[in-house]
């Protein structure tokens, strides 16, 4: 009985880590076919301070293969040392590119103070455009990302077009690296019906936009991807993702950093994407679960000695596949989409199982922190979560050492 038991469990732990690598693969190869016409398109770009591939993302985004489109960057203020920055990367440059301001925001997030100003400003600037694109100004996309973004829009059921990011560490530090495997995981969220959309690789039909409110779910939140997953949702459409918009991410952190980091994300989820939410407390919950009942066998096999010897060799190495095979199938679909990065992410498949271990506890630790708080502090501005649409930034100009 008791080997039977060991071999369902076993046989369950497969099917978790199984199951949403082919969800994930089911949505790679039905990823959609790139379409001849290219509506015009717009790229948004918020910036807040000096990312270490400020300047790389940039160059990226002006060597897009897309033959209809302009980029539109904004910061805080003049002062922001990105402005300066990127007013000395666009200038003459093509396609065309523009620098706006939008001042310092008051009861939202200044991320989506600067989206929101940057949105009103396409009359201005791009009057004629179809298609909103975003991005994150810590993003590395390739040269066919808008290509592939805008061909994630080609069902009109599909009401946002998205793709994700893969950390990859800056240092040598186990921080780093925590991160880049624990972000890794939420790739078990995506597939042909997305759980979330993410706002460092999305784009919309601009007529959406407006038909779904998007400015006014944005009124008064802090979450500019979590208000277009919930306005999308609630509207009965799709949210398309789009493996091939998988963009690479540099991200250094020491281990304050990754728990603020992973912390902010999960209180972000819970407040605009309940159900999400609910997906990674299952998944969580059952990962501890796992590693404590796992524990409690060795121990009771070593220092009690009682269980039979056959458990343990039975347990051990099922587990290490498992473990084995998660981290090889999330970096191989990884290598695939960012081929340049495959040295890289080939060595970092043995880095990735010595940090597994620490993952599932982190991930435990941000959904407790979710249940009890609504604070956050992201690029130096400490926000309090009063609701979808109601925030308070209750201190400005906080630490924020390493903007990730």
């Amino acid at each position: 009985m008791l080997y039977a038991l060991i071999i369902a469990f076993l046989g369950l732990q497969l099917l978790v880590v199984l199951a949403p690598m082919l969800r994930f693969a089911k949505c790679f190869r039905r990823a959609p076919s790139l379409r001849t016409e290219q509506p015009k398109a717009a790229v948004i770009l918020p910036c807040k301070g000096i990312d270490g591939a400020l300047v790389e993302t940039v160059r990226r985004l002006l060597r897009q293969d897309y033959n209809n489109y302009g980029l539109l960057f904004v910061t805080e203020s003049e002062e922001d040392p990105a402005h300066k920055l990127i007013k000395g990367l666009i200038e003459g440059a093509s396609p065309p590119a523009r620098l706006i301001t939008a001042g310092p925001a008051a009861a939202c997030g200044q991320k989506v103070h600067n989206l929101t100003t940057a949105v009103d400003a396409l009359d201005e600037f791009f009057p004629d455009i179809e298609i909103i694109a975003f991005c994150d100004s810590d993003a590395q996309p390739q040269t066919d990302w808008l290509t592939n973004l805008v061909a994630g829009l080609a069902d009109p059921e599909v009401g946002v077009a998205t793709g994700y990011r893969w950390y990859l560490p800056a240092g040598g530090g186990l921080g780093s690296l925590l991160l880049s495997a624990w972000n890794a995981q939420s790739l078990f969220l995506f597939g042909d019906e997305s759980s979330f959309a993410w706002g460092g690789t999305m784009a919309m039909r601009r007529v959406d936009f407006e038909n779904l409110e998007i400015r006014q779910r944005w009124r008064g939140g802090v979450s500019d991807d979590g208000s277009v997953t919930t306005a999308v949702r609630s509207h009965g459409r799709r949210i398309q993702f789009v493996p091939r918009c998988l963009v690479a991410s540099r991200g250094d952190a020491s281990l304050s950093d990754v728990l603020e980091f992973t912390n902010r994300q999960i209180i972000l989820t819970r407040v605009y994407m309940p159900r999400a939410w609910r997906e990674i407390v299952a998944l969580t919950l059952y990962f501890c679960a796992l590693f404590v009942l796992v524990a409690s066998l060795l121990y009771k096999a070593f220092a009690q000695q009682g269980l039979p010897d056959g458990v343990v060799s039975l347990l051990l190495p099922g587990m290490a596949i498992a473990m084995v095979l998660q981290c090889w199938l999330q970096t191989t679909f990884a290598m695939r989409i960012l081929p340049q990065h495959r040295d890289e992410l080939r060595r970092l498949r043995w880095a990735y199982l010595g940090v597994m271990p620490l993952v599932a506890p982190l991930a435990l630790w941000n959904v407790i922190v979710s249940c009890f708080s609504r604070r956050i502090v992201w690029r130096g501005i400490g926000y309090e979560l009063l609701g979808p649409n109601q925030t308070v930034i209750w201190k400005r100009d906080l630490p924020d050492p390493r903007a990730i």
